[in-house]
């Protein structure tokens, strides 16, 4: 089952936080940092599991937009 290999995939790996770490924009860097401390930033885990719960329901229509708390 494609979500408990990724579920498993992350358990075991650390996010990467490349945005507000390795990102040359200041603007970006900054303000994925200030999302970052003031608790805004969702984590892998919980997008992933969204995204599954997503494609699971096979509805998504090919450049559709899913608004991640309507889900």
């Amino acid at each position: 089952m494609i979500a408990l290999e990724l579920s498993d995939h992350l358990r075991h790996r650390r996010c990467p936080v490349h945005a507000r770490t390795e990102t040359q924009d200041d603007d970006i860097r900054k303000a994925f940092t200030s999302m970052k401390e003031e608790g805004k930033l969702l984590s892998c885990q919980t997008s992933v599991r969204k995204l599954l719960q997503v494609l699971e329901k096979d509805e998504f229509k090919s450049g559709g937009h899913v608004d991640f708390f309507e889900v």
